[in-house]
């Protein structure tokens, strides 16, 4: 760097910068391995001349620094969003602050938007014309100059198993949980606007208030499609705001995910307290029967009776699962992408192979083989399951029948579980001949799979201590059928975590496919139980067990924190089973 320069500070390094270009070579770009050299040049006054001096400064050091204060910017926003909706519960003027409390949200929701505009205008803009002008260029130049040597790259798709960002199964279960979360947010945006008085007048609402669940709807259509399509991409240049764009998006799932649960918590205490929600003496009631907080106070008092508020109430109860499992993806795949910054790609060897690199990391091809006898089981499984959910709810809207669906519930529940057990260990036991990758480490899937479990336990663990420490006629079926849950989900996960480091090593197996039968069986089966638990557990008057032994607040809150991430664990069991499905009878050479 010469002293033409006209700026007093410079920072100098490969791909790195603080959200603007640098001068290096698409070499040290693209491969972060490369030596350090970052320099800070600075304008030094001497004798009447002004003299470079450069400061050696690590480059690693700096990609460490701003990586450690995206995390602890991540982690702010986070908290705030936990606090924030408990603190809108307890205060009493949370109404008069409420654009304190929407802006909050509004304020992530577009900052995300931001960053995604400027991740397609100048990360994923087309430069097909680019790519011509530089492909003609280095045909005059020699194999030994380095023809990528003059190309600049801001990112590659990375098909490897290094901080793998999940399979196509589930960036697809992404898109279905997105549609959902969708429409939720566009219910709730109608719901502002049809009222009998005027919007911008009704002491329940606002303007904030009526701004963002649309900036919300905008968000999840756009990061969705982010996602889907660039989930393997790995930045090599505007590192700095990739960073920090990244981690922000992560924190804006994990407070649309905590604001949800807290949203949808106080919706069921409402309902299980208020059942004629017209009536100011059923509101009265409520507030005394939580008397010892005024947890439901505010959401109360502004409680508005509309057509729109009916839609809402009624479908909230099976689209916010679709919010919840939509944000714990995306936070994943997110933070994923985050950790492969400036990580080093599957590099194709020509410029023009670049759309060819792309494509073929979203190609996929499948072999429907072996697996007749297994998906026609699981379709027996699945329609008796449709009709016990069909019984359940015809049984459940009388009193007189509110025992008899309880029991309907979990005697169905445990012949399944007995059912899918025994497919586990005829799996296992068909499949222990396959070759297993013991060097592969747990990425985003496992962790994912691993994380949906533990929800299912503090649900299950939370039935037996109800059923145990109380006498009644339903007290063992429920002791029964939590046992069963917890030996069910933990021997699959087993099995997951084991199968998705199989592959065949003889043409024999590939060509048999031994036991791929029993998990056709299986993934149909968990999508059974992911209806199960969507349509029946998720209510809290169809626990009468636990709701009378912990209470209506408490239990309502232990189901609104569990459920979901048991309905998870099902769904991604299927995603987890997809892939050995696909994946486990391809003979693939061992790493040498």
């Amino acid at each position: 760097m010469d002293g033409s320069n006209h700026g007093d500070i410079d920072f100098d390094s490969y791909g790195e910068g603080l959200g603007h270009d640098v001068h290096s070579t698409s070499e040290e770009l693209f491969y972060p391995d490369s030596p350090s050299n970052a320099s800070w040049s600075i304008l030094k006054k001497k004798n009447g001349r002004y003299n470079d001096v450069n400061i050696p400064v690590d480059s690693t050091l700096m990609d460490s620094m701003f990586t450690s204060i995206s995390g602890l910017y991540a982690m702010a926003i986070v908290v705030l969003g936990c606090v924030i909706p408990v603190s809108q519960i307890f205060s009493s003027e949370a109404f008069n602050f409420s654009f304190l409390f929407d802006g909050f949200y509004i304020y992530i929701y577009t900052v995300s938007i931001i960053f995604l505009i400027y991740a397609y205008v100048y990360l994923l803009r087309n430069k097909s014309l680019k790519l011509r002008r530089n492909l003609r260029r280095n045909q005059y130049s020699s194999p030994s100059s380095g023809s990528r040597g003059n190309l600049k790259r801001k990112y590659s798709f990375d098909d490897s198993r290094t901080y793998h960002t999940g399979s196509f199964y589930l960036r697809l279960g992404a898109v279905g949980f997105g549609i959902g979360s969708m429409i939720q947010s566009g219910l709730q945006f109608g719901e502002v606007f049809d009222t009998d008085t005027d919007p911008l007048t009704h002491p329940c609402k606002s303007i904030a208030q009526g701004a963002r669940p649309i900036i919300r709807l905008i968000f999840t259509f756009v990061q969705l499609y982010f996602v889907f399509l660039n989930s393997k991409m790995c930045v090599h240049r505007y590192k700095t705001i990739a960073r920090f764009g990244m981690m922000h998006m992560v924190a804006t799932n994990l407070c649309v995910w905590t604001q949800n649960i807290v949203q949808e918590t106080l919706r069921e205490i409402r309902h299980l307290h208020q059942p004629d929600r017209g009536s100011n003496e059923s509101s009265d009631k409520e507030i005394s029967l939580v008397s010892s907080s005024n947890i439901t106070r505010y959401r109360l008092g502004c409680h508005m009776n509309s057509l729109m508020s009916d839609v809402v109430e009624t479908s909230s109860s099976y689209l916010y699962p679709c919010t919840i499992e939509y944000s714990l993806i995306c936070a994943g795949i997110l933070y994923v992408m985050w950790r492969n910054i400036g990580k080093r790609g599957q590099v194709p060897e020509e410029v023009a192979n670049e759309e060819e690199s792309k494509a073929k990391s979203q190609r996929m091809t499948v072999d429907c083989s072996r697996s007749s006898r297994g998906l026609f089981l699981g379709i027996f499984i699945l329609v008796g399951t449709v009709i016990t959910m069909i019984t359940f709810f015809v049984l459940i809207r009388s009193d007189s029948y509110l025992s008899t669906a309880v029991k309907l519930e979990h005697l169905s529940a445990v012949v399944i579980y007995v059912v899918t057990s025994i497919a586990v260990v005829l799996a296992f036991h068909r499949m222990q001949m396959l070759r297993v990758n013991s060097d592969r480490e747990i990425d985003l899937e496992e962790s994912l799979l691993l994380l949906g479990l533990g929800g299912l336990y503090v649900y299950a663990f939370l039935s037996i201590i109800s059923a145990t420490l109380k006498e009644g006629p339903l007290d063992y079926l429920v002791v029964l059928s939590s046992v069963f849950r917890v030996f069910q989900g933990s021997l699959q996960t087993v099995f997951l975590l084991s199968g998705m480091r199989k592959s065949s090593w003889r043409r024999e197996q590939e060509r048999q496919k031994p036991g791929r039968e029993y998990v056709t069986f299986l993934l149909v089966s968990n999508i059974a139980m992911w209806g199960l638990n969507t349509f029946e557990i998720q209510r809290s008057h169809a626990n009468p067990v636990q709701l009378e032994f912990f209470g209506p607040v408490a239990w309502t809150i232990f189901n609104h924190l569990s459920v979901p991430l048991t309905i998870f664990f099902r769904f991604h069991s299927t995603v987890c089973l997809s892939n050995i499905w696909k994946s486990a009878w391809k003979r693939r050479m061992p790493a040498v």
